[in-house]
């Protein structure tokens, strides 16, 4: 079970020249369950998947982090204990073909050069990604590079994930795939937050559903 945890109190945020998304929005997100955020599109689903990550930072109010160690160094340690996929595909890419990506995820981890690198091999066999490991991203469709960030997520289980819309671009293979992974984790009481307007194919891979209404505040429906 995963102690990490995610406290928002009274948080308020709004981009520049824009009413506010948030306006003293409390929630706790316990690191043992799995959480669906969904929400109408321009409810700010993605900001409060950005404000939970620390990429985004709050007007007012404050994300912590209770459980986190070095309070005082807030970010580094918050990485070690967090994986966040953002909406933005090319976002979570940083190498130039799929094995070279994964490599750059496991930088700075434990373990030798041959560890890391039967990860990387366990990580593309597992997406099905292991015949266009030295295919340059540039040349690949939406649903190879959300299946790649996806892999690079699973290279961590034991970390928090907050994951914002997974199952866009996936074919119906590799949905199976991610959604054999979340049970898992389910199973685990690994903690999960996974904002998805799609939320149908999710419900039985998540303890709990929470809905971000157009105004900024959140109703638990499960």
């Amino acid at each position: 079970m995963n102690s990490f945890s995610i406290n928002f109190e009274r948080v308020s945020f709004a981009y520049p020249g824009r009413d506010f998304l948030f306006q003293d929005l409390n929630l706790n997100l316990p690191g043992n369950q799995a959480i669906l955020l969904t929400g109408e599109n321009g409810s700010g689903k993605s900001t409060l998947a950005g404000l939970a990550a620390s990429v985004l930072s709050p007007l007012s109010g404050k994300v912590s982090y209770p459980n986190l160690a070095q309070p005082n160094k807030k970010k580094p340690a918050l990485y070690q204990k967090l994986a966040f996929l953002q909406q933005n595909i090319r976002n979570n890419l940083a190498g130039v073909n799929p094995r070279e990506d994964l490599s750059l995820w496991l930088q700075g981890s434990d373990g030798s050069k041959q560890e890391k690198e039967r990860f990387v091999k366990w990580a593309l066999e597992q997406w099905k990604l292991q015949d266009k490991a030295e295919k340059p991203v540039w040349s690949m469709s939406t649903g190879e590079l959300k299946s790649l960030a996806l892999a690079g997520i699973s290279l961590f289980p034991k970390r928090y994930w907050i994951l914002d819309e997974p199952l866009a671009g996936l074919d119906s293979e590799h949905l199976d795939i991610l959604l054999t992974l979340l049970q898992t984790r389910r199973k685990l009481n690994d903690g999960l937050l996974v904002v998805s307007h799609n939320a149908e194919p999710l419900l039985s891979s998540v303890d709990a559903v929470l809905h971000l209404n157009i105004d900024g505040s959140l109703k638990w429906e499960r």
